[in-house]
């Protein structure tokens, strides 16, 4: 994804405690801006997974959803062969599941709804919330794999093997978000509150949500001081005593006969389409999410890493067979045929469910085939995107690139050169003015074709993790199959932020560490330029000396384009930097999964 921006919370904004005299002036005056909106919709903020769903640009196939639609979570792609043979298993799924097993309930939808989507425009990308069963998720709902959108818009996209990476444009058309979820067979937030807060009567009257008038009612005595106050704080008071009530409810997921709380909510403000949430007390505390989590796991540290010891070794020999060498540019086909081998195996070979039933975990047989199936599609995938003949070298540079320059370049050039294999690793965070999004339609549009063009043995992860995160588990998972892993950076950072020491540390793997090297370079030894440099450039509108210091390979056409779109003038790019609050707010953190 390529925008990473969380919703303010309502309370950090406008009522604080410790706040100066002047700050808490200032909180007043935004505490009753807020108040005094004449319209403001308040929704239940729903806890779980969030997913992308991609209708391709391609000819509508009413016989097949799967030629026309992609299924991701947080860049993967959910291929139908990884998850078409749980249909047969789906009770089991719903009532035992806590991984990706229950991705299937979201294909199996596909299959249900999709001749009724023939008027989705190619190239529309929607963001869903998934309610599911899952160890990182804080809450419990009684209802489960209910799917919420939250929103659509136009979408540039490219998929490689099992990654999407995709730039929308949000749509903020109401009426037709609520037309494509019935068309999908989703839902929409449950809405809590329409109306004005400026007066009891008028919070009173703007109820939606029985849950939350049982609130309002535990809550009268608060809520009528706060709006009976007289005194010159009395909009924090209003704003703290209407935190209360939508942060802590019954959530809509609950059911008759089991009431559980909700996650919190979201207020979207008419005048300026601000978004701020209120949550629940317990939503970040550790405490409570670790006993959510305890619930997944082995009684001791000990008994934990002998379970994924025993997956790791099942998984490898399954990967081994399913991809024994390299391979580069998978075909979807080939992709999917191989994803839907190494799911019959892991669902459904009975001498793996035995091997599986003897490992001491609590987990039911269902989790640890998904807990396999996940692991050994990540040894598979990792075979298929990046070379892993024994005794090659990979060559790393994790670079910024905001915005990428012919330093950069130059310094991909050696990688590529002194290696076997290279890999560039670089983030989807925005910086200074180049918000996040923009340089992935630069990436997308100017810079990945030439890259591949001029490195025909790079490879290029564009993610919202920390790219040396990844970079540091790429030579975790690579270690036994290569000779050595040589990790570019300037001569400073070779120094300092990257030091052998420091790295050592980060990699914490000794087979690993005794693979790395350093590759320092000096400025002088590609070209003496600095991103800093090049943003002024774009401030000060010096197109030559921009134009003098990209990559040296693009054509003046790509050129004029990098220019462009790095200004906000390209076409739909001017909208991804001056979008609304509201839709950039709602474009919630992407973020690989690992274990």
């Amino acid at each position: 994804m390529s925008t990473d921006i969380s919703i303010e919370d309502l309370k950090k904004v406008m009522v604080r405690p410790d706040a100066s005299p002047r700050a808490r002036a200032n909180d007043v005056k935004k505490a009753q801006a807020f108040l005094g909106d004449p319209s403001i919709k308040i929704v239940e903020k729903i806890d779980g997974t969030k997913l992308t769903l991609l209708r391709r640009n391609n000819a509508f196939d009413p016989d097949d959803y799967t030629k026309n639609w992609y299924i991701a979570y947080k860049g993967n792609v959910i291929y139908p062969g990884e998850a078409r043979g749980l249909a047969s298993r789906e009770e089991e799924v719903r009532a035992g599941s806590s991984g990706t097993a229950q991705y299937s309930l979201v294909h199996s939808l596909l299959a249900r709804v999709h001749g009724n989507t023939a008027s989705i425009p190619p190239g529309t990308e929607f963001f869903l919330e998934l309610v599911q069963r899952k160890p990182t998720i804080s809450r419990e709902y009684p209802q489960k794999h209910g799917l919420f959108m939250t929103l659509f818009g136009r979408s540039n996209y490219k998929v490689t093997g099992t990654h999407l990476v995709s730039n929308i444009t949000p749509e903020n058309d109401e009426a037709k978000l609520e037309e494509y979820a019935r068309l999908l067979g989703v839902r929409t937030y449950p809405v809590l509150f329409e109306g004005s807060l400026e007066s009891f009567q008028g919070l009173k009257s703007g109820i939606k949500s029985a849950s939350i008038e049982r609130r309002a009612a535990d809550l009268d005595t608060k809520l009528r001081a706060a709006y009976n106050d007289s005194g010159p704080d009395r909009s924090l008071k209003i704003v703290d005593s209407i935190y209360d009530l939508f942060s802590d409810f019954d959530t809509s997921l609950s059911t008759e006969s089991e009431r559980s709380p909700a996650e919190g909510s979201v207020f979207r403000t008419s005048a300026t389409r601000a978004l701020y949430k209120a949550l629940r007390f317990d939503q970040h505390d550790v405490e409570h999410r670790q006993a959510i989590k305890q619930k997944f796991r082995a009684s001791t540290q000990e008994d934990e890493q002998a379970y994924w010891n025993g997956i790791i070794t099942i998984s490898q020999e399954i990967s081994s067979e399913h991809a024994p060498a390299q391979r580069r540019n998978v075909p979807e086909a080939d992709l999917d045929e191989i994803l839907q081998r190494i799911h019959t195996e892991c669902y459904y070979d009975s001498a793996i469910s035995n091997r599986l039933g003897v490992l001491n975990h609590p987990k039911t047989l269902i989790q640890r085939q998904e807990d396999l199936f996940l692991t050994t599609k990540s040894q598979v995938m990792r075979r298929l995107e990046l070379g892993t003949k024994s005794g090659i070298s990979i060559g790393i540079f994790v670079v910024a690139g905001k915005p990428v320059h012919a330093g950069h370049w130059g310094v991909i050039d050696l990688v590529s050169k002194e290696c076997d294999e290279a890999l560039i690793i670089t983030s989807n965070a925005g910086r200074d003015d180049l918000p996040a999004g923009v340089m992935i339609d630069a990436w997308k549009a100017v810079l990945e074709p030439q890259f591949h063009r001029d490195f025909p043995n790079a490879t290029l992860i564009i993610s919202a993790e920390s790219p040396l995160s990844l970079a540091v588990d790429k030579m975790r998972q690579l270690k036994n199959v290569v000779s050595k892993f040589v990790f570019y950076s300037d001569d400073e950072d070779a120094r300092i932020k990257y030091a052998p020491s420091k790295m050592a540390d980060y990699i914490k793997d000794p087979i690993a560490v005794s693979k790395f090297e350093q590759r320092s370079i000096p400025r002088s030894e590609t070209v003496q330029i600095s991103g800093t440099t090049m943003r002024k450039f774009l401030t000060d509108d010096d197109r030559g000396s921009f134009d003098s210091f990209v990559p040296q390979t693009l054509s003046q056409e790509m050129k004029d384009k990098y220019w462009s779109i790095l200004k906000g003038e390209h076409g739909a790019i001017q909208d991804s930097k001056n979008r609304s609050n509201v839709l950039k707010a709602l474009l919630e953190s992407f973020r690989p999964q690992c274990k």
